[in-house]
């Protein structure tokens, strides 16, 4: 039990917030919407989204009818998934609808190059090179105004 003149952990206090709202664990749902690919596979992945995940039901976007009954015929298996994913039943029902499916991107690697000017290197040696002489005028009297340059990335 908590002291009351400690403050609340933020997993708590969010974690009471989306019980309000009807998420039963925020937390289930993001590693959902984050494992998705992972989850269903690539090929239903790219045709269909969570929506929401409240009281147990998960709802999944997809573009069609023809996805829907798809889906709707391996939702017992999404269920599973999904389930086996978080280690734990979270999902007791999938409700599929068609809508518009948003536009997935997996997010870019952020790459930055040691003197700070976001110019990403795909070669290791070049970068490692790049590093030295970016120390190497730090370090150099008179190479500037004695403080490091800001990073952009």
């Amino acid at each position: 039990m908590r002291s009351d003149r400690l403050p609340a952990r933020v997993g708590e206090v969010l974690g009471a917030v989306g019980r309000r709202l009807g998420l039963d664990d925020a937390g289930a749902a993001a590693a959902v919407w984050s494992r998705w690919d992972a989850i269903v596979g690539a090929t239903m992945a790219a045709r269909s989204a969570p929506t929401s995940l409240r009281r147990g039901v998960l709802r999944v976007v997809v573009p069609s009818p023809a996805w829907a009954t798809e889906i709707g015929y391996l939702a017992g298996d999404v269920r599973r998934a999904v389930n086996d994913s978080l280690g734990r039943e979270v999902v007791r029902e999938v409700r599929v609808y068609v809508g518009k499916v948003p536009e997935r991107r997996p997010a870019a690697p952020r790459r930055c190059d040691a003197d700070g000017s976001g110019t990403a290197v795909d070669d290791p040696l070049e970068a490692l090179r790049r590093a030295r002489a970016a120390a190497t005028r730090r370090r150099t009297p008179g190479a500037g105004s004695g403080r490091s340059p800001r990073r952009s990335c």
